[in-house]
């Protein structure tokens, strides 16, 4: 070996440059070959071909394994502001007011003076003008609910509205609304003064009635419905006493009994659907829980391009059928642990994560609405962990909850055939190299 490689430094005639860039393109030729060869495969060598064209594929399937309109949102007692709603056999809504410490005393020049007549009681609530609306005659009435019953049980505090427990009432004026935001409502002094004697607490209701209907929303942060009242008139000492609410029960459970103090009670609200009907908004706000299960081979043996789920848009009777709602469809955070829906539908990413835009309509509308998953998807293929990952699950959930009355439905996956959600998937087959 030796020898010949001393030898190969002896001189010798040149070779011909044609016959080495003839043995530099043998590899070449082969690969243009293997490129020029029409393979059924049609992505046999793109790493060889990157000038091939690969088809895009597509494929729609029914990915929606489990879905339920849960409610109510927010959460009681966490509300923007009270509801109170009557329309017809449509909604009725009604709030509630704790003032379960009422002082029976007031003081002048540090004394204390008992209180032994009340005049002009009375409670105010103010509007948001921006959530007012109405037809016809509205008044605004004031009951005693308070009960030793469970005054947490909707059946229970509604059956408490009646002619004997009446405290007061008033008539709702647009005109005089729309220039003072407020109401107030004038209450029966003896019932006040009797409840402040005993040491009682004062639970009062708020409900419309009248011939006409009405949606209204009251001002809450810094603007709590007070009591009112005017103690010991004959004194010309006392000042009017302003009672904000506050509720002593549950005993133990503070933070539960912070969120009874003022609350909406829904008599008479959306309706949750069914399999056949989605439901989204509304008052209570309803949200939609789409659990929704991709074949592993669409997740990690393609590459995927785009994936858009298809809604079908159901025309609801909801009232403002013509206001636009906007939809967020957002994805579940909640792990695989949690299995309560109401729960997980309460544990989602912010609005547009993961690239997933809004949906706007109005209730009276009919139509496809399609929303990309892509992102999403994809996230579902990196994190494949069963027990500890997140939900492969969205929520439809209403931009305006609380602060709008309309609600949008969607056919569910009990719909016909052709209304029920689908999942359009568009991929390219994945590149495998080695021997088939």
């Amino acid at each position: 070996m030796w020898v010949q490689t001393i030898e190969s430094l002896s001189p010798r005639p040149a070779e011909p440059v044609s016959v080495r860039r003839s043995i530099l393109c043998l590899p070449l030729l082969a690969v243009l070959a293997a490129c020029a060869e029409d393979l059924t495969g049609g992505n046999t060598c793109p790493a060889l071909c990157p000038v091939e064209n690969i088809p895009l594929q597509e494929v729609v399937i029914e990915p929606v394994a489990y879905a339920v309109s849960v409610g109510d949102f927010p959460l009681r007692g966490t509300e923007n502001g009270l509801w109170l709603a009557s329309r017809g056999d449509s909604l009725d809504v009604r709030a509630i007011v704790r003032y379960d410490t009422v002082t029976s005393t007031y003081t002048v020049a540090g004394s204390p003076r008992t209180i032994t007549t009340v005049d002009s009681a009375h409670v105010m609530v103010r509007f948001a003008l921006a959530n007012i609306g109405w037809t016809g005659d509205i008044t605004l009435e004031a009951y005693d609910v308070d009960t030793p019953a469970t005054d947490t049980a909707t059946a229970v505090v509604a059956a408490l509205f009646t002619p004997e427990r009446l405290l007061g009432s008033t008539v709702v004026n647009a005109t005089a609304l729309l220039l003072d935001d407020s109401a107030k409502v004038y209450l029966r002094n003896d019932v006040i003064l009797n409840k402040i004697r005993t040491g009682a607490r004062i639970r009062i209701g708020l409900r419309l009635a009248g011939s006409g209907t009405a949606l209204l929303q009251s001002v809450e942060t810094g603007a709590p419905v007070r009591l009112s009242f005017q103690p010991n008139r004959s004194d010309p000492d006392a000042r009017q006493l302003n009672i904000g609410p506050v509720s002593r029960t549950p005993v133990g459970d503070a933070t539960l009994a912070a969120e009874l103090t003022d609350h909406s009670i829904f008599v008479r609200g959306t309706d949750t659907g069914d399999s056949t009907r989605l439901i989204v908004g509304g008052i209570p706000a309803r949200r939609t829980y789409l659990r929704l299960v991709v074949p592993r081979f669409y997740l990690d043996s393609v590459v995927l391009v785009r994936a858009q789920l298809s809604l079908y848009q159901k025309p609801s009777g909801a009232v403002d059928r013509t206001l636009p709602l906007a939809i967020a469809p957002v994805a579940v955070s909640a792990t695989n642990r949690i299995v309560d829906i109401t729960r997980a539908a309460s544990l989602v990413f912010p609005a547009l994560q993961f690239g997933i835009g809004a949906i706007v309509a109005a209730p009276a509308d009919s139509a496809e609405r399609r929303v990309d998953l892509i992102q999403l998807v994809r996230q579902w293929t990196i994190v494949n962990d069963p027990e500890n990952g997140p939900q492969t699950a969205i929520v439809l959930r209403s931009l305006n909850e609380a602060t709008a009355a309309g609600h949008l439905e969607f056919y569910g996956p009990g719909a016909p055939p052709a209304l029920r959600p689908k999942l359009r998937l568009n991929y390219i087959p994945r590149s495998r190299f080695g021997r088939p």
